[in-house]
């Protein structure tokens, strides 16, 4: 398959820190906010490249627009969408930067976020990578929403480094699946997709955390930065839509952790952390919203033969999670329409700057 050449202004020889690599399909309004929200952030010291999966929208023409707008930009159209995981393998490769920062297409970068992220790079010399803290928002992007804790269960109420995949992964666990919050050393990365067999990871959604996993092997120094770099759009998962409610949970209770166990025994401590962190952080949410979004009976009946079969052993699941599923729709969405209208009156209308 030969994709169309990719667009570029180079930086006249010069090395590259830091480039914010973002790969995207069918979603151009939602690309536009994002850029708007980076185009001052980069100005002419990062480079900004995009991989689009052959989207059918206006994604090219919106690219065209920030292509002239931003000085260092690459961007590859693909000629057929072949999925978010060899869309990400792509713009890691074709990207300049020394550290490649990974972005969402549809979530924006807070003011001053580049220089944190530099700084941050300067003071930890030989860094392999950087998790980020973000703050969630509407899908609207008006207002902030409580946002799920990136360390497990709060534990971090400031900046900490990494001497260890296995300390990384217990504290941060499924967060280093969330794409907007990482900042990976990019001749790691390469090292490790030339390396080792990624094939049966592919097609999971998760395949950047095994990566992750596999430099943090190679160079165990990992920091988080406990600062909001970003703007996370809530109720806009596009694997859900494309895939359903059931194969997304699917995705993420069963494919992470098939990923996650090609990293670290089953019967680990630190397989168990993540679980632990999965329960207590995003489960009693994610069933939340699904029961206020009005999943049907069904559903509910499968969802529970899923998570009891992979959580019974774990006490928390009997008493966060369990007790959801008795707990009737109605009061979800009544409590859900009274938070929102909360936040909103709290709240300020963000500006993208």
């Amino acid at each position: 398959m030969a994709d169309r050449q990719v667009r570029l202004r180079c930086l006249e020889g010069q090395p590259v820190k830091l480039s914010i690599c973002i790969p995207t399909y069918n979603r151009a309004c939602l690309l536009r906010e994002c850029l708007e929200s980076l185009e001052d952030e980069v100005r002419d010291r990062c480079e900004v490249v995009i991989v689009d999966g052959a989207s059918p929208d206006d994604t090219p023409a919106v690219v065209e627009d920030f292509r002239r707008r931003i000085p260092h930009f690459k961007y590859l159209r693909r000629d057929e969408n072949v999925g978010v995981d060899e869309d990400i393998l792509k713009m890691v490769e074709i990207a300049s930067g020394e550290y490649c920062w990974l972005f969402s297409d549809d979530d924006w970068m807070e003011p001053g976020s580049v220089d944190a992220v530099l700084e941050a790079l300067a003071a930890h010399e030989g860094l392999a990578g950087i998790s980020l803290h973000s703050t969630a928002y509407e899908s609207s992007m008006r207002f902030p929403l409580a946002t799920v804790p990136a360390a497990g269960r709060g534990c971090l109420a400031g900046d900490h480094r990494f001497g260890s995949a296995g300390e990384a992964f217990s504290v941060l666990g499924i967060h280093f699946g969330y794409i907007s919050c990482q900042v990976v050393r990019r001749d790691l990365w390469l090292e490790v997709t030339r390396s080792v067999d990624l094939q049966p990871y592919i097609g999971s959604c998760w395949l950047m955390v095994f990566i992750i996993g596999r430099i943090l092997e190679r160079q165990p120094l990992w920091l988080y930065l406990n600062r909001s770099c970003l703007r996370s759009r809530t109720a806009n998962d596009s694997f859900a839509r494309r895939m359903g409610i059931w194969k997304r949970q699917l995705v993420c209770h069963v494919e992470f952790f098939r990923v996650l166990g090609g990293l670290f025994p089953r019967s680990s401590s630190v397989y168990r952390a993540v679980q632990t962190i999965l329960i207590h952080d995003r489960m009693p949410r994610t069933l939340a919203k699904l029961k206020a979004d009005g999943i049907d009976a069904a559903l509910q009946v499968r969802l529970f033969g899923l998570y009891t079969a992979r959580y019974w052993t774990y006490m928390a699941y009997w008493l966060k999670v369990v007790p959801l599923f008795f707990i009737p729709g109605f009061i979800f969405r009544a409590v859900r329409k009274a938070y929102f209208r909360r936040r909103a009156r709290l709240s300020v209308t963000p500006q993208k700057s």
